[in-house]
């Protein structure tokens, strides 16, 4: 049997904590390609790509149902490459995170320019 004992949930920190800690992320994101996210023509873009693969994630072996489109070769805020429907993939949160930390070493930041090898990659 479990030891119950009755304790006050851990809240964690204060809402202004995370709020503060959102806008120094929100800092470091370029304004620009955070706005071609938000356009119409992303959002139907990003519903085709995800209806046409029919909700499945495209990582091999995996169960969970996809709700990101991704981009197979990063954009870096060309539209060309960004809106190109070629250039995209269904896959869920967790397989798209694992991709772009292992691809990109940190969302966005490419392993070479930190000076830093993908892992077994070199």
């Amino acid at each position: 049997m479990r030891n119950r004992v009755h304790r006050q949930p851990f809240l964690g920190h204060s809402p202004r904590y995370h709020a503060e800690d959102w806008a120094r992320l929100n800092a470091k994101r370029n304004p620009t390609i955070q706005a071609m996210y938000r356009t119409q023509q992303w959002r139907d873009l990003r519903l085709t790509v995800l209806r046409a693969a029919n909700y499945q994630c495209v990582s091999p072996g995996c169960p969970r149902r996809a709700t990101i489109a991704d981009h197979k070769t990063p954009h870096r805020g060309d539209n060309a490459v960004f809106f190109d429907a070629d250039n995209l993939q269904a896959m869920c949160k967790p397989c798209h995170d694992y991709k772009t930390g292992a691809i990109d070493s940190g969302f966005g930041r490419a392993a070479r320019e930190r000076g830093r090898g993908v892992k077994g990659g070199g």
